[in-house]
């Protein structure tokens, strides 16, 4: 009966153990490789999105205040991704949508504007 007990423990604590696990975090948001990665690869990294938007998806924390999005090509690769830094709400990384900033153009954040020369 003991061992049966200590068996019945072990599952569950294994099965808490792997099922609470976080997968919306950074390190795995900076796991995902553009042009290599795909839907399947994502979603096993980061768990299913808050958003699926055709061509993109949107996820959130919010106890961590943390937002990323995931930009998919037609074929379902991943052509671009951005991280939102939460201290200062900027994007980070390569929207592939986004229009580039000519030189001198001032770019806003929530909190802030800054200007941009290159």
């Amino acid at each position: 009966m003991n061992i049966r007990r200590h068996i019945l423990i072990g599952m569950g604590l294994l099965m808490i153990g792997t099922g609470c696990a976080q997968k919306f975090t950074r390190q795995h948001f900076d796991m995902i490789e553009v042009g290599f990665d795909d839907r399947e690869s994502v979603e096993k990294l980061l768990g299913k999105p808050r958003t699926d938007a055709t061509g993109e998806w949107y996820y959130v924390d919010d106890e961590q205040s943390q937002h990323a999005r995931v930009f998919f090509d037609g074929d379902g690769r991943v052509r671009g991704k951005e991280w939102m830094n939460a201290d200062t709400g900027e994007w980070q990384g390569e929207n592939p949508d986004a229009a580039p900033a000519s030189r001198g153009d001032s770019r806003g954040s929530r909190n802030s504007n800054r200007r941009v020369d290159r």
